[in-house]
């Protein structure tokens, strides 16, 4: 697989990736035991479940681990082939035997025969598809059967939400806005229309505010804003120059360790039916 295609499609594709998000989840904002119980994600022997766009794997670990005596199926796609192969080899071999590992497109999921999945699961990967919500939406629709859920789990606010007196980088945040295709800060308030125009019913919504305050959140927020940005400094080049970039990057992250900046991003999970 092209790197130089995938990122195009995920901004912050890099042989990195794996590392970053497997440190993000590890900090309590971040964490997914605020998203999902055990008890809400234990199936029956048989079952079927697609983690669509795995990341690096969190919500199959969490799966795996609340159904160790379940002979389940996992599928985990993804695009980046890097997260696929190291998540892995992060696995033990009895977990890897419940997981059928796939390099895949989450807008189509063509690999996948319609009706075949018994729960869908997506975790902000929403927000790097602000064109293409309708589409994921719809494959997600496709492959599951009657009667079952989908599980979208998602944020707004985060990165271009950032609120600061600082005239010129709200500038800069503003065209970046404009400029970027592959990512939007206000997925959110969309997905409620992506699942019903693809025929979801019985939509439900939970909210989970995330806040970074203390100086310990704000400078591992920062840490990983400094990841994220050099990462997607091949998209950023797209249309600004590398000093350009630069100097964005030195103001947003020292908007962000300030100690009156308050980030307040705000988490959402969605859960569908098929009818």
């Amino acid at each position: 697989m092209n790197n130089k295609t995938t990122s195009k499609i995920y901004p912050l594709e890099s042989p990195s990736e794996y590392l970053r998000l497997e440190i993000q989840n590890s900090f309590p904002q971040y964490s997914i035991e605020m998203e999902l119980s055990d008890q809400e994600i234990k199936y029956n022997k048989g079952a079927h479940i697609l983690d669509a766009g795995c990341g690096s794997g969190t919500v199959t670990k969490k799966i795996l681990n609340a159904n160790k005596n379940e002979k389940i199926k996992i599928t985990a796609a993804d695009i980046s082939e890097s997260n696929i192969e190291q998540m892995k080899l992060s696995l033990t071999p009895s977990d890897q035997a419940k997981v059928n590992f796939l390099y895949e497109d989450v807008r189509s999921l063509a690999s996948i025969e319609s009706e075949t999945v018994d729960a869908y699961y997506s975790r902000f990967v929403f927000e790097y598809h602000p064109i293409d919500g309708q589409k994921i939406a719809d494959a997600a629709f496709r492959v599951l059967k009657s009667g079952a859920t989908a599980t979208i789990i998602d944020a707004d606010n985060v990165f271009l939400g950032l609120k600061t007196d600082n005239a010129k980088l709200m500038g800069e945040l503003a065209e970046l806005r404009q400029n970027i295709t592959t990512y939007t800060d206000d997925i959110c308030l969309h997905i409620p229309r992506f699942l019903h125009n693809a025929g979801f019913i019985s939509i439900e919504l939970k909210p989970i505010p995330v806040i970074f305050f203390s100086q310990k959140e704000k400078n591992f927020e920062a840490e990983m804003y400094n990841k994220r940005f050099q990462q997607m400094r091949p998209t950023f080049l797209d249309f600004w120059s590398s000093s350009r970039i630069d100097k964005m990057i030195d103001m947003y992250l020292s908007e962000v360790v300030k100690p009156t900046t308050l980030m307040r991003y705000e988490k959402m999970v969605f859960k569908a039916i098929k009818p």
